[in-house]
């Protein structure tokens, strides 16, 4: 159940009192306007979260003519709107959300600009929503502002609180795909609004991709601003990390089919990124443009492979097609794994399982083992992991293949094409694909012999 807390006439108190001589302005917001409420607003956080109170507003002749605009704010179709959104996605608990809306500061001019004049802050289930009357259609944002940090005091209770944090990570890529989550829930419920700090635009994602791929495991959430919002003196674009958490989520969606918004609930960040931009249906073939994400799904699963295999590997590799810069791939991402006795490999079973990783039947290559991300009974793969001997010619095969294509482009593009007419050859039929590429394949890989030979 929503429950409004309108600050207004605490705001005109406020307004009225701190025109007196000699007012500290700091003490007298927070004495109308925060005592009485933050207690009730932060009633649910397990630590001190006075970093998200309203800020106190110093510009006062800006104020009163915010405050003739907010009065005529109708809060009984604001809380119909609200709970309209939350019917859309309900909320597995009975304790009531509070809404608290306060008066914005003028003189922050990013939110005004750049955001509508509608801010908002989730405080672990109760949300704070701080409007600018004085931006432009305003009144449109605060649904959509609230829609967003709604999914926030969701996923929180989700994930917090009835799984107890489980399978989280809580790093930077955490936080970006659950800031994508929350704007692709707050965007397919509002169509008609369209936040300036989410993107289409291929070339600013890239950008923004760049200035985040080193960071995704970072745990120090005090480095998090600068990722999220963008930092002019480390060139992080403005809302990079927003971005490329919308960019993200609008993919896993778009290949989930449908807005099933509890299916977005329930799967862990970290599958939401790498489904993204990874896996296909068995037996089909399609390829797709090289995506600089791979390489950052490739290094995330060699790490849990690392945890896996232990000391009985030597080396882990990100090979095949998707290894190779600005090359078409079927997005399932190539890693191989060498040991120096492949026989003990079978002791592993089991915890491969437990990673979700299980032995493919119908691999015959010899002494290659391949294990795949899924069942037998799965639609999808997004993963194939080869575990071979170190130093055998399989081992090298990877590794000489990847690093020959990706030292000449030219070799790289013709193979492509070769993959492309392919592909619109058999869709349907991975075999005969596959058996296309023979004679190619083994030609550079003769070549890239030669070529490691040659070099070292």
């Amino acid at each position: 159940m929503i429950h409004l807390i309108n600050t207004f006439d605490a705001a005109h108190t406020y307004l009225r009192e701190a025109q007196q001589p000699n007012v500290n302005l700091d003490a007298l917001w927070n004495n109308t306007l925060i005592e009485p409420y933050w207690n009730t607003i932060s009633q649910y956080a397990p630590f001190d979260c006075s970093f998200m109170k309203p800020k106190p507003i110093r510009d006062l002749p800006a104020l009163q003519r915010q405050l003739a605009i907010l009065d005529k704010l109708d809060m009984a179709v604001l809380a119909e709107q609200f709970t309209r959104i939350t019917e859309m996605l309900p909320k597995d608990d009975d304790d009531p959300i509070y809404v608290a809306l306060y008066p914005l500061g003028n003189e922050n001019s990013l939110v005004k600009e750049r955001q509508n004049g509608v801010v908002g802050a989730c405080v672990f289930g109760n949300i704070v929503l701080n409007i600018n009357p004085l931006a432009d259609d305003f009144a449109s944002w605060i649904p959509y502002v609230f829609a967003h940090e709604y999914y926030h005091s969701v996923w929180g209770h989700h994930w917090f609180v009835k799984k107890q944090g489980a399978g989280l990570k809580n790093n930077l890529l955490e936080m970006i795909i659950n800031e994508g989550e929350a704007d692709y829930f707050a965007t397919t419920l509002h169509p008609g609004i369209n936040p300036q700090w989410l993107s289409s635009d291929e070339q600013v994602i890239k950008e923004s991709w760049n200035a985040l791929k080193n960071a995704l495991d970072e745990q120090d959430q005090s480095r998090f601003d600068k990722y999220m919002f963008g930092s002019e003196e480390e060139n992080i674009p403005w809302a990079a990390g927003y971005k490329v958490g919308y960019h993200c989520v609008s993919l896993y969606m778009t290949k989930l089919g449908s807005a099933d918004f509890n299916a977005l609930l329930n799967t862990v960040p970290d599958n939401i990124f790498s489904n993204a931009f990874i896996g296909l249906k068995r037996g089909d073939v399609r390829l797709a443009d090289y995506r600089p994400e791979w390489h950052a799904i490739a290094q995330k699963t060699i790490r849990r492979l690392w945890c896996v295999f232990g000391t009985m590997t030597k080396d882990i590799q990100h090979v095949g097609s998707t290894a190779v810069a600005s090359m078409k791939a079927k997005p399932i991402i190539n890693i191989t794994v060498a040991v120096e006795d492949i026989s003990e490999v079978a002791a592993l079973t089991p915890e491969l399982n437990a990673a979700g990783f299980y032995q493919s039947k119908l691999h015959a290559i010899a002494d290659d083992i391949l294990f795949c991300d899924d069942d037998e009974d799965a639609d999808t793969r997004s993963f194939h992991v080869h575990v071979v001997k170190i130093n055998s010619a399989q081992w090298d095969n990877y590794l000489n293949f990847r690093d020959y294509l990706n030292t000449y482009p030219a070799v790289a593009n013709e193979y492509s094409e070769v993959k492309v007419s392919l592909a619109e050859r058999f869709p349907d039929d991975r075999n005969a694909y596959t058996d296309g590429k023979d004679a190619t394949v083994s030609r550079i890989l003769r070549d890239a012999h030669a070529w490691r030979n040659n070099n070292g």
